[in-house]
């Protein structure tokens, strides 16, 4: 096999049969020639072993001066208690706008530069693993898949699933957020090389929407001192939008051991070390969606958005 094109999705051995069982009729039939199953250990290695090249993607940077971007973990596990309603699809499968939510978000990373992603599944699993495999192969992308055995606890205990597959830095990205690509541009721009914790804040108060539901950040200098949604004096809104290095983890099982499961929880221990920074959203269209009003308000901040940047482009 080794003058064949190939497209790799490692998923845990745990969704093997799902995976196959929604989508392993489809796969030979959607991608060219023949789908491999290659069982190595606790993963699996799906592979197309065709020359024929995949689709060519649809996703390009816009950035013409874009480094190598580190991989995005989206953390994509939870129920979605909230936006749920009788036969809707898992919350990151809603659709806003034609477009599912983890494709808005897969699609936005890669429009910063980054080509491989890692999804957090939990919830309905094989559906979100099935859906994530699909859109790397369309747009060009390694997606591989991370299960959450433990994600009811908590987006800190999903975000532990991914430690096998990443090092060094890693953005850390909600698939549940729409977001500007520019946030990671400018994560990867003021990455000092050494802090564990970056995340994009929103320092426009008056601006962030649904600010009661926000998980609430205070600054010290360049230093994020304090972070939770319980937060009664704060500088900013967190965007839901990381990089992170490893120290994350050890944070992340910190937290557990003394009963948090949150990834906030993790990066409130990092904060404490002065290991955790910050770079501003400037002004740029980010958004949490919990309900289905968010998802309304979602459409119509997005619509505005487009609007006002073709408007901008015609000016200039």
């Amino acid at each position: 096999m080794n003058n064949e094109s190939e497209i790799r999705v490692r998923v845990p051995a745990a969704s093997v049969a799902g995976l196959r069982r929604c989508g392993g009729i489809a796969f030979p039939h959607d991608w060219p020639g023949l789908l491999i199953v290659r069982a190595a250990g606790e993963e699996t290695t799906y592979m197309t072993t065709s020359s024929a090249r995949p689709i060519a993607p649809t996703t390009r940077s816009e950035f013409s001066d874009v480094e190598a971007m580190p991989p995005a973990v989206i953390l994509a596990a939870g129920a979605g208690s909230r936006l749920y309603r009788d036969g809707d699809p898992p919350k990151p499968l809603m659709v806003l706008m034609g477009m599912t939510l983890i494709e808005r978000s897969m699609r936005t990373a890669a429009t910063a530069g980054v080509d491989r992603f890692i999804v957090v599944a939990g919830h309905r699993g094989d559906e979100v693993a099935e859906c994530a495999v699909r859109l790397g192969y369309r747009l060009g992308l390694d997606v591989e898949i991370a299960e959450s055995l433990q994600w009811e606890l908590g987006n800190g205990a999903s975000a532990l699933a991914c430690e096998p597959y990443v090092d060094d830095r890693f953005f850390v990205l909600m698939s549940d957020h729409i977001y500007s690509p520019q946030f990671l541009r400018r994560l990867v721009n003021r990455d000092d090389g050494e802090r564990a914790c970056a995340l994009v804040v929103d320092r426009n108060l008056p601006s962030v929407y649904d600010l009661d539901e926000a998980t609430k950040v205070r600054l010290g200098g360049d230093e994020i001192t304090a972070i939770s949604k319980t937060l009664t004096e704060f500088d900013a809104a967190d965007t839901g939008v990381f990089m992170f290095r490893q120290p994350l983890f050890d944070a992340l099982r910190e937290a557990a051991a003394n009963g948090e499961h949150t990834l906030g929880s993790a990066v409130q221990i990092l904060a404490e070390r002065r290991d955790a920074t910050w770079v501003p959203a400037n002004g740029l269209l980010w958004q949490d969606i919990d309900t289905q009003d968010d998802l309304a308000v979602a459409r119509e901040r997005l619509l505005a958005d487009t609007a006002g940047r073709s408007e901008a482009a015609i000016t200039v």
